[in-house]
């Protein structure tokens, strides 16, 4: 073996060990563990709801149903819960499902809002969003969105959500909530692509060199 083929093998057997020590590293930054938030019970306004119970976990996250009729023009939500775990690095995916029932040509507008807080009390997280829909023959409107909220910014213990919906009909609305989901989803840490791309430039590297040529 003439020195230039030792020093092609040390570099080889170099590179497939660096590839090996970096790459894990990366992986453990990228799969930092994801904080979670427990179910609290989702509390309507005025009574006649039916199916408000406490929400329901789905990994790291909740669910929320039920359905209520009032006889009021406004029907309001509030429900809270706790953060474990729920850091900088931590967002929320948000969904939403509801229907609402009332006269035809009735205005139907909503409020969605999602506060976080810190261990004392201080605000880390807020959002919201709005809208509007008209009833035009059906007698009820879906309503439907999503969004990504946060990171907060500070470790996050507790959480509060509130939904408000008016009618302009003012004629006893049924309020469906088919689905209020909340969920937790880790923000990679910036270091993990510094970290994972000398790794693979050194796998493409080997690859290159040990491939056969034509």
């Amino acid at each position: 073996m003439t020195s230039l083929d030792r020093a092609k093998a040390f570099l080889a057997s170099t590179g497939k060990c660096a590839a090996l020590t970096v790459l894990p590293l990366a992986a453990a930054v990228v799969s930092a563990h994801a904080g979670s938030i427990s179910p609290g019970l989702l509390y309507p306004s005025c009574s006649g709801g039916s199916g408000y119970t406490q929400g329901v976990v789905m990994g790291s996250g909740v669910e929320f149903t039920g359905s209520v009729t009032c006889p009021l023009d406004s029907v309001s939500f509030g429900v809270s819960g706790g953060a474990a775990s729920f850091s900088t690095t931590e967002t929320f995916p948000v969904s939403w499902d509801f229907n609402v029932a009332a006269p035809n040509g009735s205005l139907v507008t909503y409020d969605l809002d999602l506060y976080g807080f810190a261990g004392g009390g201080a605000t880390v997280l807020q959002w919201g969003v709005t809208g509007g829909a008209f009833i035009v023959d059906a007698g009820n409107v879906d309503i439907v969105g999503s969004a990504t909220i946060g990171p907060p910014s500070a470790q996050m213990t507790s959480y509060d959500l509130d939904l408000d919906f008016g009618v302009s009909s003012g004629t006893d609305p049924t309020v469906t909530i088919n689905a209020l989901d909340l969920n937790v989803s880790s923000v990679p840490e910036p270091s993990a692509l510094p970290l994972a791309l000398p790794g693979l430039g050194l796998l493409l590297l080997k690859r290159r060199k040990s491939a056969p040529r034509a």
